[in-house]
């Protein structure tokens, strides 16, 4: 068994008990629409894990015209493949351990199954919301993308502090350190640029002077 389902299997526990059967079923319902499965499937799963199921395959398919225009290497995949060819040293600044803790234990799986309920009673807003942040995100308005995730209905997802917040104070603890050491290719995902809390703007609170490199 790999890393990630050690994380988003549950050894106790099944889908069909979190859910009642009214519950169950509608996401059953929604879940055979978008993916093509039966949720029976995966009913060993944690809901965290069928949520971004869900999400990730209704942003395909929402978006797939918009996506086909983008082929190849996923980005993080992109630099981490040119780092190992140059013979680039690469500092992670965070372990696979700690994130698929965060993304399938920082809530109770109670917790994840009332959010992925609440995920299908609204699962065209989330399609929405998708859409949206796609196209926002290819336009590069990372203003535009962090207005967008603070909107984004906290019922669907519980509180994403975890997710964005806490995580770049986390490396601001780790960041300046690393970039005494000389120049520094950091790479992260864009949602973590953006906002009061984002990573732009924590650098610039600590006197590094930041601007947009458009080429």
């Amino acid at each position: 068994m790999n890393v990630m389902m050690q994380y988003a299997i549950m050894q106790n526990n099944k889908l069909s008990s979190l859910l009642s059967p009214a519950d169950f079923h509608l996401v059953d319902s929604v879940f055979r629409e978008i993916s093509g499965y039966e949720l029976k499937t995966f009913d060993m799963f944690k809901p965290a894990q069928v949520s971004m199921m869900l999400m990730l395959i209704q942003a395909q398919k929402v978006n797939s015209s918009e996506l086909q225009k983008y082929s190849g290497t996923a980005l993080d995949i992109h630099f981490a493949n040119v780092a190992k060819k140059n013979g680039t040293s690469v500092t992670a600044l965070e372990t696979m351990e700690q994130q698929f803790d965060m993304l399938f234990n920082h809530f109770t799986v109670e917790e994840q199954a009332k959010q992925l309920v609440e995920m299908v009673k609204q699962h065209d807003t989330a399609g929405k919301f998708s859409t949206e942040m796609t196209t926002v995100y290819f336009d590069k308005d990372v203003m535009r993308l962090g207005e967008l995730i603070d909107s984004y209905p906290a019922e669907l997802t519980g509180n994403m502090d975890y997710m964005l917040k806490d995580r770049n104070v986390n490396w601001m603890k780790v960041l300046p350190d690393l970039m005494k050491t000389g120049s520094q290719f950091i790479a992260v995902g864009a949602g973590h640029l953006p906002g009061e809390n984002g990573l732009i703007s924590l650098l610039r609170k600590q006197g590094y002077k930041v601007t947009a490199v458009t080429k």
